[in-house]
């Protein structure tokens, strides 16, 4: 009978070490190493990408690890693109760092063609080496603005009404199109699209509920 209540205190006293030991792992992971604050390493980040916080769109910042080292993974956009910090934790250098622009030239009207193309059609030799070629230049039918439309237009939502929209282009199988995203906090729902640059058409589209 004490031989029986020695094991059982035992195994009392091993489990509740076990599980200290599990509680102190965590502690671990999710704070040492950390000598930056959040805020901190969002500053480098936005220094770095020259941006003002005034100017940010949407943020999201979560504590991470690559490997041992402690990191924040750090993603922002702003009206004109979108970026993706890992800043080491404690030192406060960047181990990666990713940007993708939203920005989408201007297509040019006929007049506007038209004269550009009288303009340069016989260039003298003195300027012909130096005057910059728009060939390289991508231009679509549809603007970003009017994606943008479609998308709220087909969801029912005005822009006012709904939180972290973004437009990107993107191409999937040599067709490039532009990705639509945005947030109804009302409902909760997560609205993604893909419109045609050249017709407008939307050619993908879906709803799902948002992550907490």
């Amino acid at each position: 009978m004490k031989l029986t209540t020695t094991l059982k205190k035992i195994i009392i006293g091993g489990l509740a070490a076990s599980a200290l030991l599990v509680a102190g792992g965590i502690y671990a992971y999710q704070h040492v190493g950390y000598s930056l604050t959040a805020v901190e390493a969002q500053d480098i980040a936005y220094k770095n990408a020259g941006i003002r916080q005034s100017d940010i769109t949407y943020n999201r910042v979560e504590k991470d690890r690559e490997g041992l080292v402690a990191t924040y993974d750090i993603d922002f956009a702003t009206a004109e693109g979108e970026y993706s910090y890992t800043i080491d934790a404690s030192t406060g250098s960047i181990m990666d760092r990713e940007h993708e622009s939203f920005s989408v030239a201007p297509l040019q009207s006929s007049s506007q063609a038209s004269s550009s193309s009288s303009s340069n059609s016989a260039p003298s030799a003195s300027n012909s080496s130096t005057t910059p070629s728009s060939s390289n230049v991508m231009t679509y039918k549809v603007s970003d603005s009017q994606a943008k439309e479609i998308a709220l237009k087909d969801a029912g939502l005005a822009e006012t009404a709904v939180a972290n929209l973004m437009v990107k282009l993107d191409e999937d199988d040599g067709r490039v199109h532009y990705d639509v995203d945005f947030d109804d906090l009302a409902t909760g729902l997560d609205y993604d699209y893909e419109i045609d640059t050249e017709t407008g058409a939307i050619i993908k589209k879906s709803s799902e509920p948002l992550l907490d």
